[in-house]
């Protein structure tokens, strides 16, 4: 994402019926980067839509978009339509969202994070991603 040049970062979380209840822990996980910087971009969260998603990604600025675990399968479809052609990096809560087309799943295994990449779907969502990043992560 460095080589975007828009000055701010938006990462859109996406609710839908199956994991609107969890609005709440999903917002105050967020909270500590909202209004961070990140080189050099401000970096801004919203919640919303599937139906929402397209609208917003229209808006100027660099868009991410990140799919809670449990996410219903219309939402993840449309958000890995939206990434792949858009070039809108996909992030999820889940390694099956990840296997699906995120490019980047965020887990807890073991009591412990865990950095799964797709690494091509994270390609074609316009990541270039670092060897020392790759090293971090499993790789399917």
């Amino acid at each position: 994402i460095p080589g975007r040049s828009d000055k701010n970062l938006v990462i859109h979380v996406v609710l839908d019926g199956a994991t609107s209840g969890q609005k709440a822990d999903i917002t105050a996980g967020f909270a500590t980067i909202s209004g961070a910087s990140v080189g050099g971009k401000k970096v801004t969260v919203d919640t919303l839509t599937a139906g929402e998603l397209a609208g917003a990604v229209a808006k100027p600025g660099v868009h991410v978009i990140y799919l809670p675990e449990n996410s219903a399968q219309g939402t993840i479809d449309a958000a890995l339509t939206l990434g792949s052609t858009r070039k809108i990096p996909v992030l999820a809560g889940s390694e099956p969202i990840a296997r699906k087309g995120a490019a980047i799943g965020i887990t807890i295994a073991a009591g412990k994070p865990q950095i799964i990449v797709n690494l091509k779907k994270s390609v074609e969502q316009g990541l270039a991603l670092s060897a020392q990043f790759l090293k971090l992560a499993k790789v399917i």
